[in-house]
């Protein structure tokens, strides 16, 4: 049986999936992990360019910036990185590449904006320590909008 998502808002969508997709692998993240994951899928529905992105080009220009342009271009970094491993993974073995290669580029990225932040438990610490976890998460959104046939993945899915 087909699913339709129901929910009023792309938010609520997304939030759906997720938990669809802890279930099925038996793992819950953590709510600022859950969060973060939800929000991050928002802002990359509308960027279809994540596929032709050459990671450690965006990584060496991001070293040459300063300031807020440096900490968004780093936070892309690592939110790229996470997509490409969790959701398209095959993007890694067409580059000859492994799909390691963008998570450890993506759990260096998230570790450099951490420490550009005054704080010792931050956001981008839990990001870095908790990398594999949340690619397993979005591994297993793949298969669940499949099955479920969510509307919202047909429509927002990026071209690769």
């Amino acid at each position: 049986m087909t699913k339709i998502i129901t929910q009023a808002s792309i938010l609520a969508s997304w939030y759906r999936i997720i938990a669809e997709a802890e279930e099925k692998i038996d793992m819950q993240l953590d709510e600022e992990l859950e969060s973060y994951t939800v929000f991050m899928l928002i802002r990359f529905t509308e960027k279809t360019e994540i596929g032709k992105s050459i990671i450690a080009i965006d990584f060496l220009n991001a070293l040459s910036m300063h300031g807020t342009q440096h900490q968004q271009e780093l936070q892309s970094i690592g939110d790229k990185c996470l997509l490409l491993s969790g959701l398209f993974p095959g993007i890694a073995t067409k580059r000859r590449v492994d799909v390691s290669y963008f998570m450890g580029m993506g759990q260096n990225a998230y570790q450099q904006l951490n420490a550009l932040t005054e704080h010792d438990e931050t956001l981008y610490a839990n990001l870095t320590e908790n990398f594999g976890e949340i690619t397993k998460v979005l591994g297993a959104i793949r298969p669940v909008a499949k099955e479920g046939n969510h509307r919202l993945w047909a429509e927002g899915r990026p071209s690769l």
